[in-house]
């Protein structure tokens, strides 16, 4: 091959795939967050992060999640995972504080500005992962691409992408857990049973999953009947590897999670968590419908490409039959347990997102089959995905919670006008989704309305010194479009930001269209 054509090849071999799916999923949810805190899990996280750091404590001000401890001092109930993960992010916003003067007076918003960066950048890993994924076993690049695409613009992994929530940290490392656990039975050049190494690193990702939520350890049993299943039915070998397998668990997961809960209350036991999951107990049968099928939180409706996982579950059951269990099991454990909670107060059925990716991987056996009538119909639900994510993405999170369905507790706020108090009064009680285009639709024709209410909208009066009052709370719910930042740091920075990363997504789209719209493997292959 002349130099010329290696050279034209080079950039889109797949060895180079893993860059350009990172590239494209971290830019676009980059742009897309709105680089603020959301309250509840991400406040309260960042604020046990900044405690670290500066107090070198975990305690943190009193704040509705958590429990004073046994030394008198408040203590978040989340997991100590999260918080480690935003250390290097929030170091990166106090290097900047320190660095530019006129940013030292917003030194909280800067760092949770970097501190969400995190978010982005642990889905695009996800997505990374979920490529590898697809490859290891054996999908072709074609469908291991598409499947990947799905996932990161069709399924609510966007929309969380851009939140707080622990569940983005969540979904890697559970399905990094996973990752390491399967042989695929379709290679059989390949040794079917996990290495030792393997084993291990299973381990600690599922323990450092648990670090992050203590309901991890519900996959636990599922990952074992795995490894029952897959072993030779021999004492001494099973043994050996549920050993390598629990040992970084417990080290990991056990250890981590037992010295975090012993510092805070005096016991490994106590994670702080209120009875939340016991007072919802009445409702579990209408939580589980909601989750399958309801208009505020159906996994299916607010992640349709997930769909075409019924298209492929025969196939793929056909090729790799105890793997079929394994995802099955995951699965039905996250559905099982999460109608104990609710997710009304969410975009979707945000608890289970950390199964999402398991949906994408058995949908994949079946891409190489598709019908033409087929691949319309999982165009569509792309489709269909992404404009439920960019609907979801662009209004502000708060928007809705404040204005929609917390509008009495608004209206009990101090300096609360009249005006306010009609305006609220007469919003309309929606599901999410429909919410969420009451409200861009609403910022659009208030804008050329006069008197009607600026495009900038009502913040948060509740509390408007945190982090909270960093965006507006009704409009575009985007870092770079805020005012405040422009005015900090001129436009300058913000465009060259928007601009760079808007190249490198038209950039990586293009070389991952390139790779799997043309049937280049095995010309690469021989290339190389």
């Amino acid at each position: 091959m002349t130099r010329k054509n290696v050279r034209r090849t080079k950039f889109i071999s797949p060895p180079w795939i893993p860059v350009w799916v990172f590239g494209l999923f971290f830019s676009l949810y980059t742009l897309s967050m709105g680089g603020h805190g959301y309250g509840g899990v991400g406040t309260t996280t960042y604020d046990v992060t900044r405690s670290m750091l500066i107090n070198h404590s975990f305690a943190i001000q009193k704040v509705p999640w958590g429990k004073a401890g046994r030394d008198g001092q408040f203590y978040a109930q989340y997991g100590i995972g999260h918080s480690l993960y935003n250390l290097p992010f929030y170091l990166l916003g106090h290097w900047t504080a320190a660095s530019f003067p006129q940013l030292a007076a917003h030194y909280d918003r800067i760092t949770m500005l970097t501190t969400l960066l995190g978010q982005p950048f642990i889905t695009a890993l996800t997505c990374v992962l979920l490529y590898l994924f697809c490859r290891k076993l054996g999908y072709t690049y074609n469908t291991s691409i598409w499947c990947t695409l799905f996932y990161g613009l069709g399924t609510q992994a966007w929309m969380y992408a851009q939140l707080d929530f622990s569940e983005p940290i969540l979904t890697f490392w559970l399905l990094g857990s996973v990752y390491w656990l399967i042989i695929p039975q379709s290679h059989p050049q390949k040794l079917r049973l996990p290495s030792s190494c393997h084993l291990v690193l299973s381990g600690l990702f599922l323990g450092a999953a648990i670090t992050v939520k203590i309901v991890a350890i519900l996959v636990l049993p599922v990952l074992l009947g795995y490894l029952w299943l897959t072993f030779p039915r021999k004492i001494n070998t099973t043994w050996k590897a549920f050993t390598w397998f629990l040992i970084p668990v417990i080290g990991i997961g056990g250890g981590i999670v037992g010295w975090y809960n012993f510092i805070r209350f005096g016991s490994p036991f106590e994670t702080g968590y209120s009875n939340e999951f016991t007072r919802y107990i009445p409702d579990i049968l209408r939580h589980f419908t909601d989750n399958l099928f309801g208009l505020e939180g159906s996994i299916f409706f607010y992640s349709p490409v997930i769909i075409l996982a019924f298209a492929g579950i025969i196939r793929f059951y056909q090729q790799f039959t105890t793997t079929t269990f394994l995802l099955s099991g995951i699965m039905l454990t996250f559905f099982g347990f999460y109608p104990f909670t609710t997710n009304e107060l969410y975009y979707g059925p945000r608890y289970l997102t950390p199964i999402l990716p398991f949906f994408l991987i058995i949908a994949g056996a079946a891409q190489t089959t598709y019908s033409k009538q087929a691949k319309r119909i999982a165009l569509f639900c792309l489709i269909m995905g992404i404009g439920q994510q960019l609907i979801g993405v662009v209004v502000n999170y708060h928007s809705y919670y404040w204005r929609i369905q917390y509008t009495l507790a608004f209206a009990n706020a101090p300096d609360f006008t009249s005006e306010m108090e009609t305006l609220l009064r007469s919003t309309p009680r929606l599901p999410h989704i429909l919410g969420h285009l009451w409200l861009i639709t609403h910022a659009v024709l208030d804008a050329f309305r006069p008197g009607g209410i600026p495009f900038s909208g009502i913040e948060l009066l509740a509390d408007t010194t945190r982090q909270n009052a960093w965006l507006p709370y009704y409009g575009l719910d985007l870092w770079w479009y805020h005012p405040k930042l422009i005015a900090l740091t001129g436009i300058v920075l913000p465009a060259g930001i928007v601009v760079s990363m808007a190249g490198i997504i038209v950039f990586s789209s293009y070389r991952l269209f390139r790779i799997s719209s043309a049937d280049i493997p095995e010309v690469l292959s021989k290339e190389r």
